[in-house]
């Protein structure tokens, strides 16, 4: 069952994305999802990858990075990370 989070966004307890940048594969622990689907977030993984790690997984899901995507730390967030173009 999807929770509906604040007016913009809902939680999914798992599900399948994907977009330019590649897919990402929740099986548990669930996901943060925009209405707009602009923007997912998952938990950050531990340890942190590195920029050029095109696979990642944390606890419950799996990030594939499509070729011209990157990982960056979030200036606007400390201890996250954003998908970004190279």
């Amino acid at each position: 069952a999807l929770v509906g989070f604040d007016m913009q966004s809902t939680v999914y307890p798992a599900g399948t994305f994907s977009g330019a940048w590649g897919t990402l594969v929740v099986e548990r622990g669930g996901a943060l999802v925009w209405n707009d689907f602009s923007t997912v977030r998952v938990g950050a993984p531990s340890p942190l990858p590195g920029e050029s790690d095109r696979k990642v997984s944390g606890d419950g899901w799996t990030l594939t990075l499509n070729g011209g995507w990157a990982l960056r730390a979030d200036p606007g967030k400390p201890g996250s990370l954003q998908v970004v173009p190279r």
